[in-house]
């Protein structure tokens, strides 16, 4: 949340900026083109516009680590334009006063100064003969005050004490030079040669503050970085330079060694490493007490020999080098080092298999994301289900090339190989990477669960996986306790391509006390959890459709309950874009019946305040029950296939024909008694219509469900039916169609 509030704060500081920055490259525009021109508002306009766009620079660097790679070029080519824009102006600024002052040099510049000083020296000497560099001087931002003396004592040199200079000159160029809260303290003065004074004294009262600056320097001391090994010469190099640039600022601002050298001595011997500590405590034997000039200089010798040592002999410090490495864990070398040598010791098992060993370590795994063999990392499937920086931190943590999407001891900018075209943006990085494709799968699974509605109970659904061989597939499944048999859809075992172990023939006693006998095929199949950590072998039997499609957990109340409860529903959180499905997601294709189902129960039961119950089992979490207060939608959800009861054919019921006469009278009607049945329904419901034809109804079964009517469907059918014909244009050719029919008597209007 900091972290969007600092972000926020600067893009609006970066909107202030850039708009003064306009306004100044606006007014220098119409300067130029003005036919009178006045060369010092032109000067004027030029500082203001290098003043305006430092604090610009500064906050476009802040905001760089801030951006998403998406968005990275977008705010690169923006910033880019403003650079190029300010350089530009201030070049033919500096043009057009260099034109007009070129009959009449009355101020030369700090730069001209400097190069004319450069030249004279030249020709006053003639064994000198190259090209000084141009003389730069760092910007002092006021957020360290150790680095005052640095900054003052080479500003002081070059322009403060430059007699070429007048004092508005000095003024510019001290403004040029200070940033952050420094260029603050001076803000508000006019540019004038009094202003200037009031300025630098100003500054000297608040960062040449001796006792601000002893502070600091003293501070840098105390907060050096303790040397861990010796041998580590780049890092032992730099403590001692710390030391001693700290030391020299300290005296530069007349505080003797002598005065604090008693207390920092102790200090810098507990940031040394125990091997140059027993030397230097044996140089010490004579008593003489440790001085911290003394310390440096032990320090310089030691490293100093230890430097001559590396040039002669590399081994033992390149041997430190690979020490040092294997602790960082973001080393890409580390990495691959540490996979090279991670098992120094063998077994006798070991010894065994090690040909077995030697031909997997062959095998390289193809898809950098789900170490699949199958695959390329291109191909992935996987990686739809993961986020963008969940997609990064894997080739981070595994030492990829973004570009390539292989391990490689290489950054994607330094790859050799070109850069990869996106396909969605055709921008310069892998589609992986795209934050377009991102979007679109977000909305689209936003969509897919916006679009399913919630219903007032929830059923025991999961997420689980299918093996077959070395492939798997995910697939929602229903744990159903009134079913005596488990089932898997037919499309699901083609799709999977399960091998049939024999057919069944069963007897379901569906809702309402009807029976049907169906012939199912029988696979043995191994379903694991969504998290890999149980599997086990089932036999199922096949079913065309197992149910209608049931809607996922999608209340966000439910969700949020669940999660403080560290309740994982893997039915919810899985993307269901990479679940099983024929015509649509929310499509059950495995049914747990309770011959399988008491053996997934762990026992673990949560009751949550909302009228929900939370049940742990082996395959994970799943929520059952009914919401205590009115859900969003009033759409329920049932199954319409349960067998209550299973009822194998058996041999004897060959005999138990009714045509054999073995049944109970009871139970069964002769064809005489049917006939008679026939004929008086025949008797009661014959008529006869205007015309002379007789009409008779048909004999329904006794008992027999209603008939839909199915109005819904052909109303939805009809409407889209009509908004295709009103897109291509031909509804009315289509309407004239009805009105013919109609005229020739073929079809008829219904009330």
């Amino acid at each position: 949340m900091a972290e969007a509030q600092t972000f926020e704060l600067l893009k609006k500081k970066r909107k202030s900026f850039r708009t003064a920055v306009t306004k100044v490259v606006n007014e220098l525009e119409a300067e130029l083109l003005n036919s009178d021109l006045n060369v010092d508002r032109l000067s004027e306009l030029v500082e203001t516009l290098s003043i305006k766009f430092e604090p610009l620079s500064l906050v476009d660097q802040q905001l760089e680590p801030l951006f998403k790679p998406e968005q990275f070029d977008g705010e690169f080519e923006i910033t880019e334009e403003y650079r190029e824009k300010v350089l530009l102006w201030q070049f033919r600024a500096k043009k057009k006063i260099n034109e007009y002052l070129k009959p009449r040099v009355t101020s030369p510049s700090f730069q001209t100064t400097l190069s004319q000083s450069q030249d004279e020296h030249f020709r006053n000497s003639d064994n000198i003969r190259i090209k000084v560099p141009k003389y730069y001087i760092t910007r002092f931002y006021g957020d360290d005050a150790s680095k005052w003396l640095t900054f003052w004592n080479s500003f002081e040199t070059a322009v403060h004490n430059n007699e070429s200079l007048n004092k508005v000159d000095k003024f510019n160029y001290l403004k040029a030079h200070l940033g952050g809260s420094a260029l603050n303290t001076v803000e508000g003065f006019p540019i004038s040669a009094k202003a200037y004074d009031e300025a630098v004294k100003l500054l000297k009262n608040r960062f040449a503050n001796p006792e601000i600056l002893i502070q600091a320097h003293m501070n840098k001391i105390l907060s050096l970085q303790p040397l861990k090994n010796s041998n580590d010469l780049r890092s032992f190099r730099k403590f001692v330079d710390n030391c001693n640039v700290q030391l020299r600022s300290l005296n530069s601002l007349g505080v003797s060694s002598a005065n604090y050298g008693k207390i920092l001595c102790p200090m810098l011997l507990k940031l040394i490493p125990s091997d140059l500590l027993l030397d230097y405590n044996k140089l010490q034997q004579n008593g003489s007490g440790s001085d911290i000039q003394q310390l440096l200089s032990f320090l310089t010798q030691s490293l100093t020999a230890r430097e001559q040592t590396y040039s002669t002999n590399k081994s033992s410090f390149e041997l430190c080098d690979r020490r040092q490495k294997t602790k960082s864990n973001f080393s890409r070398e580390h990495r691959s080092y540490k996979q090279q040598n991670q098992k120094s010791f063998h077994t006798a098992n070991e010894l065994l298999t090690a040909p077995v060993k030697e031909n997997k370590d062959k095998i390289k795994l193809s898809c950098i994301f789900c170490e699949s063999m199958t695959h390329n990392s291109n191909e992935c499937k996987y990686v739809i289900n993961l986020s963008l920086e969940e997609r990064k931190n894997i080739l981070l943590r595994k030492g990829a090339c973004f570009n390539r999407l292989k391990v490689a001891k290489h950054l994607s900018r330094n790859c050799p190989m070109n850069k990869t075209k996106c396909e969605i943006c055709s921008g310069l990085h892998h589609k992986f990477f795209c934050f377009k494709q991102q979007k679109r799968e977000i909305e689209s699974l936003s969509t897919d669960l916006t679009n399913q509605n919630t219903g007032e109970v929830f059923l025991q659904t999961l997420t689980v996986y299918i093996k077959n061989g070395n492939s798997k597939q995910l697939v929602r499944a229903i744990l159903d306790t009134g079913s005596q048999k488990s089932y898997i859809s037919e499309y699901a075992a083609k799709f999977i391509g399960l091998k049939s172990i024999g057919k069944e023939t069963i007897t379901h006693g569906l809702f309402g006390g009807h029976k049907i006998t169906e012939v199912h095929d029988k696979y043995l199949i191994n379903l694991c959890s969504y998290d890999g950590k149980y599997s086990f072998n089932v036999e199922v039997n096949d079913q065309k459709n197992i149910c209608l499609g049931i809607s996922r957990i999608n209340d966000s109340r439910v969700l949020q309950k669940l999660a403080t409860l560290n309740v994982f529903i893997s039915d919810s959180s899985a993307n269901n874009k990479l679940c099983l499905f024929e015509k649509h997601s929310d499509e059950i294709h495995i049914l747990l019946g309770s011959d399988i189902v008491g053996k997934l129960f762990t026992g673990e039961v949560k009751q949550l305040s909302e009228g929900l119950t939370a049940v742990n089992t082996h395959l994970g979490w799943t929520v059952m029950g009914k919401l205590s207060n009115e859900s969003k939608f009033k759409s329920e959800n049932s199954l319409l296939v349960h067998s209550l009861l299973t009822n194998r054919e058996k041999i004897s019921d060959l005999w138990e024909l009714d045509s054999l006469g073995t049944k109970d009278p009871s139970e069964k009607r002769s064809k005489l008694e049917l006939q008679d049945l026939a004929l008086k329904h025949f008797e009661n419901t014959i008529l006869r219509d205007d015309e002379g034809r007789y009409i008779v109804s048909i004999p329904w079964i006794e008992g027999s469900g209603k008939l839909e009517d199915h109005y819904s469907l052909a109303k939805g059918r009809l409407e889209k039916t009509v908004k295709t014909l009103k897109f291509t244009g031909r509804l009315f050719d289509y309407e004239q169609v009805f009105v013919d029919w109609e005229k020739e008597g073929i079809i008829e209007k219904i009330a």
